[in-house]
């Protein structure tokens, strides 16, 4: 579940190749995956990410980059290229891979390495074993005046806060204040990138979602509490 009512700088936390190859699911995270996350720790976040996501995805006739080609420096096109072109061929549509690969583009491009291509071969893997739907198609309602609901009906959760904010953001001109609230729905990556679509509209807002237990509470071993992730908006010059 997530919830806007709408960025600050968001730091990336670095995760290491060996975290990344185990948050894939079972299925994806093939011997062949796990030997290689092994042998390529110390490349960069884009070079290890093209790597991980060749292996995962070696199983369809489509051609892919080369080793040499996985090893080059990437721009934000090609980028964004990659992670839609990964999501496509691990089952997502257009209107599910689009917003999922500008998102990888804009934590590259911020430097959010935990959220950027690093992310890619878990989100292709989750698409591949149905964790998440990739033809899903968001639903949205307008239950008040101030109050939207999207059911991103198990997709991810990029496509469907952007097919709730245009109402979102009319909701709270013309009332005031407003709240969307998202349901069925996978992870919405930097949680501080939609609320920034907010600020960019001249709204102040707050974003806010649950998180899994991961963290022990002072004295303690077992993880119990999550992250607690937010983000708060505060528009500066127009568009900022």
């Amino acid at each position: 579940s997530i919830c806007f009512s709408v960025i600050d700088r968001a730091e990336g936390v670095r995760h290491s190749l060996s975290a990344a190859s185990l948050m894939l699911p079972w299925p994806a995270t093939s011997t062949k995956v796990r030997r290689a996350s092994r042998r390529i720790i110390g490349f960069s976040s884009i070079d290890v990410s093209c790597r991980i996501t060749r292996l995962i995805l070696s199983r369809q006739s489509a051609p892919l980059p080369s080793d040499k080609e996985a090893g080059m420096r990437l721009t934000l096109d090609e980028v964004e290229d990659l992670a839609r072109d990964a999501l496509r061929r691990a089952g997502a549509s257009e209107g599910q891979a689009g917003p999922v690969a500008r998102s990888l583009r804009r934590a590259e491009a911020e430097g959010i390495r935990s959220h950027g291509l690093l992310y890619l071969p878990v989100y292709a893997g989750h698409l591949r074993c149905g964790k998440v739907q990739g033809q899903a198609v968001p639903q949205v309602a307008q239950p008040r005046p101030g109050a939207v609901a999207v059911d991103a009906g198990h997709g991810f959760a990029h496509p469907a806060i952007a097919a709730g904010l245009p109402l979102l953001v009319q909701a709270a001109r013309e009332c005031g204040i407003a709240a969307m609230t998202l349901r069925r729905s996978y992870n919405c990556g930097v949680l501080g990138h939609h609320a920034a679509d907010l600020a960019a509209q001249g709204l102040i807002g707050l974003c806010f979602t649950h998180a899994p237990a991961s963290i022990a509470p002072p004295g303690g071993r077992v993880p119990v509490i999550g992250t607690n992730p937010f983000a708060l908006a505060v528009p500066g010059a127009p568009g900022e």
